[in-house]
């Protein structure tokens, strides 16, 4: 998972985004799990807190031929927000439909981690919105549900609501022996961005493939203004990197670069 705002500043986004790509081959994995991310990949592009741009594919990020012209769109439209996922599969066929982000309105969305089967439950009321065949979609539509009865986009409101949504998937998901092994994630709308580390250190997956060291995201300040988010420290020059804790929901002003960091 990969987040970029850039205030301002003459940094490279395409120079940022194909560093992050390169982990569709050699991206960390839990323990004695195949290599590799390469079951599809998305990006989607802000500027001004406007969607100006959404890609997904079926393909690995690393290869697809749509990659270069995404590349060269980020160039050329020079946004200030980047949300990108490369995506391993557990549920749901490598396909445009179930690659990240998935976006509803001006939000977009992207996680990693094992909710479980789509049919369970907790999804039962947006199974309907859903495309494809993921729990991550349906994850997010958990959340998008809960904005929309409530009509309004506050910042405050967005997080508490995304952590209602977290536990009530601590209660009610359910996968292999389980809760969920991970429902980190990030959630943008281009003006704020609310990233959630979030994993089961006793799930009994998470255990045995050691997972812990899979499911982390790290928070990067450039010296030049930047804020990236990802789940792996790349080798950007001037980010100092520093690791979330799990069980927490960090609110990102993009304005103001203020960062607010809560327990869940």
């Amino acid at each position: 998972m990969l987040f970029v705002s850039v205030s301002g500043s003459s940094r490279s986004r395409s120079a940022l985004v194909r560093s992050f790509l390169r982990l569709a081959q050699t991206g960390n994995v839990p323990r004695t799990i195949t290599p590799g991310h390469h079951d599809g990949w998305g990006i989607a592009l802000y500027r001004a807190g406007q969607i100006i741009e959404w890609y997904r594919s079926g393909e690995s990020g690393f290869s697809d031929i749509g990659r270069d012209q995404i590349l060269s769109d980020i160039d050329e439209k020079r946004p200030d927000t980047l949300l990108v996922h490369v995506r391993k599969m557990t549920a749901g066929e490598p396909a445009e439909r179930n690659s990240h982000p998935f976006v509803d309105g001006k939000f977009a969305f992207i996680h990693n981690g094992m909710l479980g089967s789509p049919d369970q439950e907790i999804f039962k009321d947006v199974n309907k919105r859903a495309v494809g065949e993921t729990d991550t979609e349906r994850y997010f539509h958990l959340i998008i549900h809960e904005l929309e009865s409530e009509n309004t986009h506050d910042p405050k409101h967005v997080a508490d609501v995304f952590a209602k949504t977290v536990r009530a998937l601590r209660a009610g998901a359910s996968y292999a022996g389980g809760s969920f092994t991970s429902a980190s994630s990030i959630l943008t709308d281009g003006r704020y961005a609310y990233v959630l580390r979030e994993f089961t250190e006793e799930h009994p997956l998470v255990k045995r493939y050691a997972a812990e060291s899979y499911y982390t995201l790290y928070l990067g300040r450039g010296d030049d203004g930047t804020l990236v988010v990802c789940s792996e420290r790349l080798d950007i020059p001037g980010v100092v990197w520093k690791l979330l804790p799990n069980h927490t929901l960090t609110t990102i002003d993009l304005d103001s670069r203020n960062v607010r960091t809560n327990c869940v």
